[in-house]
C-alpha cells in the first residue's frame, strides 16, 4: 500500500483530487454566502417595491378624497345663507368620489340660531349604495368633542383622524378627513368632513404577499394596529402591548421606527420565526405599513440549488478520480522508460537507443532533450574549448547589466493603485548601455519616500555607484524619516571609501500623503519644477547643499513645503536642461518652463512623454550626450482612502524593438508581487518576448508609430496568470500558423511556426480575437 502511494501517479492523483475538492468547497462556500446575501437583498428590494406601490396607490386614493372635499368648499360658501342647501351639497360631494362612504358639514354652536346649538348635515351610503341623509348633533352625538372636529378646529388645517367607530353616524370603522372652514376673520365656523372606510384598505394590504406565507400590517400614529392577519388585534392593541404579550423587544424597536415615519428593512425574530420586515410610512396620514416575510421561505430556493450542486460535485469527483488515475498511468509510462535510459547513458553508454515516443507533447520534448544530451556529452570536450569573442561577450554583459539596472528602477505606473489621489510616472534613458541616473520611490507609514539622482561620470562606474546609492537609499529610508538624515547617512556611507572621488547629486523628498506636507533635502541637484493648480510653473526654492560623497559629516539642511491640492512636481537630471542640438545649444531652464507650461491639463505620464518628445525634436540628429531622467508626480488631497490588493499590472510601449527591453523588468516586478519563482518568470519571458517582438515588427506598417499594451491579471483562487497582448495594427491571427515540425532536419524545416510553437509549449492556453480594430492575443498560464 505504501509503495503504491509513493508512486508519482498516486501522488499526482491525490494532489489533483485534494486541490479540486478544496477549490470546489471554497467556491461552494463563497457562492452560498454570496447567494444568501443577494437573495436577502433581492427580497428586500422586491418587498420595498410592493410597499411603495401600495403606498402610492393609497396616497392617490386619499388625494382624490382631499380634492373632492376641496372642490365642495366654494359652493358651500356661496350657500351659507341657506342652511337647507347644505344637505344637498354634502350629498353631491359624497356621490362624486367612490372612496367616500360618508360626509358631513358640522357648524359651530349656534351658527344657525333657528336650528339651535347643533347643526350637522351627514350623508352616508347604505348597503344598496343609496345615499341617506341625517341631521346629527345633540347630547347623544356631541360632535364638538369628537377628534375629527376638535383637532381640525384647533390646528386650523386639514387633518386625517385616527381610526374610530362612529356610533350614531356611519356606524362603521372609518377614518375621517376634516377640513376646517374659516371666515374672513380667520375663525373656524364649520368643519367639512369625508369618511373613508378602512375595510378596503385592510383588504388591499392583506392581499399584498410577496411570498406565500408572508403578511402585512398597518400601524396608526399612536402605534395601534389598523390592519393585521389576526383580526383580534385591530384597534384593540398597539405594537407595544403586542410586543409585551410576545415578550419581543425587537418588535418594539421596529414599532418605534414605524411610528417615527422611518423606512427601511430589518431582520428580526417574531413569535420564534426569523423574518425580514420591510416598512415604509404613509406620509399623508402618519400611518406606516410593514410587510413581514419568513427568512426560511426566502432561502428555500437557494437550499435546493445548493443540494443539487453537492450531488453534482460528488458525482464529478468520482468520475474525475477514475479519469485522472487512468490518464496519469498512461501519460507517465514513457517517463519510466526514459529514466531507465538515463541510467544507461550516465554509465557511459552514449550510443544506446532511446525509447520511441509517438506523441508530440511534453514527452516528445523530453525525449528530444535526452537525445540532445547524448550528442552534447559526446562533443562536450570539443565545445568546451570554444568561447565567445570578447566583443560579443562584453556586449552581452552590458546588455545584461542594462537589464539588471533598469529592473532596479520602478517601471510600473501607477505603482500604488490603493493611493488613487497620487499620480506618479518616471522615465530613464541612459546615454550609453548603462548610466548613472536613477530615481526611486516607495510608501512607508503613509508617506511617499522618493528621490532622483545623477552620479558623476557615465558608463559602468557610474552604474555601479548608482546601484549602490539606490540600495542605500532604500535601506536608509526604511530606518529614517527626515530627508536630511537620509542624506547624511548616504553621504557618510559613500564618502567612507570613495577612492574614485565620485559624487552624486540627489533630491530626497518625503511627502505625507494625508496632508500634503513635503519635507525635502537637495544635495546639489537641479531644483524641481513646481506646477501649481492654476497652471503657474516655478522652480522650487531650495537651499544649497554639497552633493553626496564630497565631504563626510557635511550638515545637510532640510526644508519643507505644504503642497496645495492638484500640485505637480517635475524632478529631472541635467540631461534634460543640458540636452544639446547639433549647434551645441542647450535646452535650458527657461525653455523647459515654457514647455511644461504648454502641458497644462495633462496627467503626469503625458507631461513626461510630451517633454521626452520635445527633447528629441530639439536635439534632432545630435547624439545623446548625457543620461535623461524625469519623474513627475501630482498630489491630490485625499478624501477616502482605498487599499486594494494589486492583482493587475500593465505595460504600454511603442512599436520599437528597443522598447522590448522593458518586458523583463516588468515581469520581474510582477513576479515579485505575485510571488512567482524565477524559473517560471524566465520561461514566461521567452513566450511573451516572442509574441511582443512579432507585434512590434509586423503589426504596424513600416514607418508608422503605434502602441502595444501587455496586461497581467492574476487570479488567486484559480492560481492562473492571464496575459493580454493588444495592438491596433493590421489583423493577424498567429494561432492559425501551423507549428514547426521539430522532427525534421534543420535544413528541411520551412520558415515560420517556431514562435507560436514556443508560445504553445510554455503557455497552457492561447487564444486570439479581433475586436474593435484591435488584435487581442490572450495567453493563460497556471501557477504550479
Amino acid at each position: 500500500m505504501r509503495k503504491i502511494f509513493m508512486s508519482l501517479t498516486a501522488k499526482l492523483c491525490f494532489y489533483i483530487l485534494t486541490l479540486t475538492v478544496i477549490i470546489f468547497c471554497s467556491i461552494a462556500f463563497v457562492f452560498n454566502k454570496y447567494s444568501m446575501q443577494r437573495e436577502e437583498e433581492q427580497a428586500s428590494r422586491y418587498t420595498s417595491v410592493l410597499l411603495q406601490n401600495m403606498v402610492q396607490k393609497i396616497d392617490r386614493k386619499l388625494t382624490d378624497v382631499e380634492r373632492s372635499v376641496a372642490e365642495a368648499v366654494p359652493e358651500i360658501r356661496r350657500n351659507l345663507s341657506n342652511p337647507d342647501a347644505m344637505m344637498g351639497l354634502v350629498r353631491d360631494m359624497v356621490w362624486k368620489n367612490s372612496m367616500v362612504i360618508g360626509g358631513s358639514i358640522a357648524f359651530e354652536p349656534g351658527y344657525y340660531p333657528e336650528h339651535g346649538k347643533y347643526f350637522m348635515e351627514y350623508v352616508t351610503l347604505d348597503s344598496h349604495d343609496n345615499l341617506r341623509g341625517k341631521h346629527l348633533g345633540g347630547e347623544s352625538y356631541d360632535y364638538f368633542k369628537m377628534q375629527w372636529y376638535t383637532e381640525a378646529k384647533k390646528q386650523k388645517q386639514s387633518i386625517w383622524s385616527e381610526p374610530y367607530f362612529d356610533e350614531g353616524g356611519g356606524n362603521i370603522l372609518m377614518t375621517t378627513y376634516s377640513l376646517p372652514l374659516l371666515d374672513d376673520e380667520g375663525k373656524v365656523f364649520a368643519v367639512l368632513t369625508a369618511d373613508v372606510s378602512l375595510e378596503d384598505l385592510v383588504e388591499s394590504v392583506n392581499v399584498m404577499r410577496p411570498y406565500p406565507d408572508s403578511y402585512s400590517f398597518i400601524l396608526s400614529r399612536s402605534g395601534t394596529y389598523l390592519a393585521h392577519p389576526d383580526k383580534e388585534v385591530i384597534l384593540n392593541k398597539t405594537v407595544y402591548t403586542r410586543a409585551k404579550d410576545l415578550d419581543n423587544e425587537e418588535l418594539v424597536q421596529i414599532g418605534k421606527k414605524m411610528i417615527k415615519g422611518q423606512r427601511g428593512t430589518l431582520r428580526l425574530d417574531i413569535e420564534g420565526t426569523d423574518v425580514l420586515a420591510s416598512y415604509t410610512p404613509l406620509l399623508r396620514t402618519g400611518w406606516s405599513i410593514c410587510c413581514v416575510c419568513p427568512y426560511r421561505t426566502i432561502m428555500n430556493q437557494l437550499g435546493s440549488t445548493a443540494m443539487t450542486m453537492i450531488v453534482i460535485l460528488l458525482i464529478g469527483l468520482v468520475l474525475l478520480m477514475i479519469c485522472v488515475r487512468w490518464i496519469l498511468v498512461y501519460a507517465t509510462r514513457p517517463m519510466v522508460q526514459l529514466a531507465n535510459a538515463a541510467y544507461r547513458i550516465a554509465g557511459g553508454h552514449f550510443d544506446d537507443p532511446l525509447p520511441e515516443i509517438g506523441t508530440k507533447d511534453e514527452m516528445r520534448k523530453l525525449h528530444d532533450a535526452f537525445a540532445h544530451m547524448q550528442r552534447s556529452l559526446k562533443s562536450y570536450i570539443e565545445e568546451l574549448t570554444e568561447t565567445t569573442r570578447s566583443k560579443e561577450r562584453i556586449e552581452s554583459e552590458l546588455h545584461i547589466a542594462r537589464t539588471i539596472q533598469m529592473s532596479m528602477i520602478p517601471q510600473i505606473f501607477s505603482p500604488f493603485p490603493e493611493w488613487e489621489y497620487l499620480e506618479l510616472y518616471g522615465y530613464l534613458r541612459p546615454a550609453k548601455e548603462v548610466g548613472g541616473d536613477f530615481y526611486d520611490f516607495f510608501i512607508r507609514d503613509e508617506k511617499l519616500f522618493f528621490t532622483i539622482g545623477d552620479v558623476s561620470g557615465k558608463g559602468i562606474p557610474a552604474s555601479l555607484v548608482m546601484a549602490i546609492t539606490r540600495t542605500l537609499f532604500r535601506i536608509m529610508s526604511g530606518s529614517y524619516t527626515s530627508p536630511d538624515k537620509i542624506a547624511s547617512m548616504l553621504n557618510h556611507a559613500i564618502s567612507e571609501k570613495n577612492d574614485a572621488n565620485m559624487f552624486i547629486t540627489m533630491y530626497i523628498g518625503v511627502l505625507d500623503l494625508n496632508n500634503g506636507k513635503l519635507t525635502f533635502c537637495n544635495a546639489g541637484h537641479n531644483p524641481p519644477l513646481m506646477i501649481m493648480p492654476d497652471g503657474v510653473c516655478r522652480m522650487q526654492s531650495v537651499k544649497p547643499n554639497l552633493p553626496i560623497g564630497i565631504m563626510d559629516e557635511f550638515p545637510f539642511v532640510v526644508e519643507e513645503e505644504t503642497l496645495p491640492d492638484n500640485t505637480a512636481i517635475l524632478l529631472y537630471t541635467d540631461g534634460l536642461t543640458e540636452a544639446e542640438n547639433i549647434n551645441h545649444e542647450q535646452l535650458g531652464e527657461t525653455s523647459l518652463i515654457e514647455k511644461v507650461r504648454s502641458c497644462s491639463g495633462m496627467n503626469v505620464q503625458e507631461i513626461v512623454e510630451q517633454l521626452q518628445q520635445q527633447v528629441t525634436v530639439f536635439a534632432g540628429e545630435a547624439e545623446q550626450s548625457d543620461d535623461l531622467t524625469m519623474m513627475c508626480m501630482r498630489y491630490h488631497c485625499p478624501s477616502n482612502k482605498k487599499h486594494n490588493d494589486m492583482k493587475n499590472q500593465e505595460l504600454v510601449i511603442r512599436n520599437s524593438l528597443g522598447e522590448s527591453t522593458k518586458l523583463y523588468p516588468f515581469l520581474l516586478n510582477a513576479g515579485n508581487d505575485f510571488s512567482l519563482p524565477t524559473s517560471m518568470i524566465n520561461s514566461i519571458n521567452l513566450a511573451l518576448e516572442e509574441a511582443l517582438v512579432n507585434s512590434i515588427q509586423y503589426a504596424y506598417p513600416e514607418g508608422t508609430e503605434g502602441t502595444i499594451s501587455l496586461s497581467i491579471q492574476y487570479n488567486e483562487s484559480s492560481r492562473t496568470l492571464t496575459f493580454v497582448l493588444k495592438d491596433q495594427g493590421k489583423p493577424f491571427d498567429p494561432t492559425k500558423v501551423a507549428d514547426a515540425d521539430t522532427t525534421l532536419p534543420l535544413e528541411e524545416r520551412p520558415i515560420g511556426g517556431l514562435g507560436i510553437f514556443l508560445i504553445r509549449q510554455i503557455m497552457d492556453d492561447v487564444r486570439y480575437e479581433y475586436v474593435d480594430t484591435s488584435n487581442i492575443l490572450t495567453m493563460t498560464k497556471t501557477v504550479e
